[in-house]
């Protein structure tokens, strides 16, 4: 099983979380790390790790962070262990929602990650190819 993380800038992470336990309710404990303006890296080290440590029921770790290149991203990306803790960025509400699915399973990390990337990059969309309008159609609405 895989515990789930996210890290994310202001309340962000509570918000997906709280989100997604409403279409997964039953999921196992995800913890919420938040980034504040005033936060040094060391506290934000700290706080990943000590998420990491309440997950240590698990065989591996998913860190979810909100966007790459903020701090959630490079402090997390320090705290890589192949295999043991793997590092997602770009994390959206259907992104969690599959790593939540996916932390009952008996699955690989590398794998979980690369279904729950899959997945969150599927749930991005432009209405206009949805519906299949062409510019044309779009201005004449």
């Amino acid at each position: 099983m895989i515990g789930v993380i996210v890290a994310a800038h202001g309340k962000l992470a509570e918000a997906l979380i709280e989100a997604a336990l409403l279409v997964v309710p039953d999921a196992d404990p995800v913890q919420a790390v938040s980034i504040n303006k005033n936060d040094d890296s060391n506290a934000i080290e700290s706080r990943l790790r000590q998420a990491i440590s309440e997950l240590t029921s698990y065989q591996a770790v998913l860190i979810l962070t909100d966007m790459f290149g903020g701090s959630p991203s490079n402090i997390g990306l320090t705290l890589h262990q192949p295999g043991k803790v793997e590092v997602l960025t770009g994390a959206n509400l259907p992104m969690l929602i599959r790593a939540l699915q996916q932390c009952h399973r008996d699955i690989a990390l590398d794998e979980a990650a690369r279904e729950v990337k899959d997945y969150g990059a599927r749930a991005i969309a432009i209405a206009s190819e949805v519906l299949g309008l062409s510019a044309n159609e779009e201005k004449s609405t």
